[in-house]
């Protein structure tokens, strides 16, 4: 899954210090030095990316959900990944819950400083709340668990969200293809269905949707400098 558009922070997986970088073939970290190729990075923060978008959001829409299903639910800024990534360092990497927890002081820190909008603001509170850091972190957990401890309803609707994520850019390119002129937006406003119905009509045939997950081996290094800046 891709960041959210124009939010270029980055976390450095070696010292947790963050920073702001636009996107280039070698990522430098400005406080530890230490590089990583782009395409490394993202193969980690995509991932995490989409189990924060999956397990969390959109599991948070729908139990929380009585009028129907919503499609196409707000992705979530880097910070919020960022601390996903540290507590999948923990889960998956199996790194200690001291670590996990001097990589979260270092993000708050850096919100403390760097504060952008209204969402670091509440995600400072978020971050100084055990309570809810708790909870994230059992979502975060149950998604790479197959959404243990979700009911049925809820899981089903998690993976019709994403994969009607995954596709809609699709099937939009692939109606471009045959009719070069058509106009996206406009069909949708024409058409007697809604572009949440539509999909539907796609979800219809597809049960689920597998995602990649990271393993242990994609930890190895993680947070190594975490004490040292």
């Amino acid at each position: 899954m891709e960041r959210k558009e124009n939010d270029y922070r980055k976390i450095c997986f070696y010292c947790a210090s963050v920073y702001e970088e636009k996107d280039k073939e070698i990522l430098t970290c400005p406080i530890c030095g230490k590089t990583i190729h782009l395409s490394e990075y993202e193969k980690v923060m995509k991932n995490i990316r989409q189990a924060v978008f999956q397990g969390w959001t959109c599991r948070i829409e729908y139990e929380h959900e009585d009028n129907g299903r919503r499609y196409y639910t707000e992705q979530c800024g880097e910070i919020l990944n960022f601390i996903a990534l540290a507590i999948a360092s923990g889960i998956i990497g199996n790194l200690s819950t001291d670590v996990v927890k001097k990589v979260f002081s270092k993000i708050a820190s850096y919100l403390r400083q760097s504060k952008k909008n209204h969402d670091d603001d509440v995600l400072t509170s978020f971050l100084e709340s055990s309570e809810k850091i708790n909870k994230f972190a059992e979502y975060i957990n149950a998604y790479y668990d197959e959404y243990d401890g979700a009911d049925t309803k809820t899981k089903n609707a998690i993976l019709e969200e994403v994969f009607v994520e995954h596709t809609s850019h699709i099937i939009d390119g692939l109606i471009k293809m045959e009719h070069q002129g058509i106009n996206i937006d406009k069909v949708m406003e024409d058409s007697p269905h809604s572009r949440e119905e539509m999909m539907k009509m796609v979800l219809d045939i597809q049960d689920k949707v597998k995602v990649e997950k990271i393993e242990k081996k994609d930890f190895a290094g993680f947070w190594d400098r975490v004490d040292d800046m």
